[in-house]
């Protein structure tokens, strides 16, 4: 029987990007949702944007932590840094300007997820979102 939750660490390194996605891949593939499928596709995007932000935002070199699971027909990510939200404001979908090479990465989390948000930490903060799965089909067991 597959794992309900995962936590792991991963390096700021622009690599640990591209694992995290393997691994919630390898997380998905064990529930039964085709890496090829809708729901598949913006969980890893969610994903791919969150962990994103944590190696380009950290300072510090200190690993990030992300822990995906499903409650129900839901799965949810939360990716926990050590990067202080300035002056208390949290993370926040802006609009980038055509030519801008990043800033888009909430916005496109705040489009395809149900629902997102952040928790501040003693140090850093934990941004956590959340996607359905919209088809029954998609989520085994």
């Amino acid at each position: 029987m597959p794992e309900q939750s995962t936590r792991r660490q991963y390096p700021t390194q622009a690599a640990a990007v591209r694992q995290v996605r393997t691994d919630v891949r390898a997380f998905l593939i064990e529930r039964g949702i085709s890496d090829a499928s809708d729901s598949a596709s913006a969980i890893e995007l969610v994903v791919s944007e969150l962990a994103t932000n944590a190696v380009r935002h950290s300072e510090s070199g200190l690993a990030f932590y992300v822990s995906f699971e499903f409650v129900g027909d839901i799965f949810h990510v939360s990716v926990r840094d050590h990067v202080d939200a300035p002056l208390g404001l949290g993370p926040q979908a802006r609009t980038a300007t055509t030519h801008a090479e990043s800033g888009r990465g909430l916005f496109l989390v705040e489009t395809v997820a149900s629902a997102w948000g952040w928790i501040p930490e003693v140090v850093g903060k934990t941004v956590w979102a959340e996607v359905e799965v919209k088809t029954p089909t998609e989520l085994a067991g």
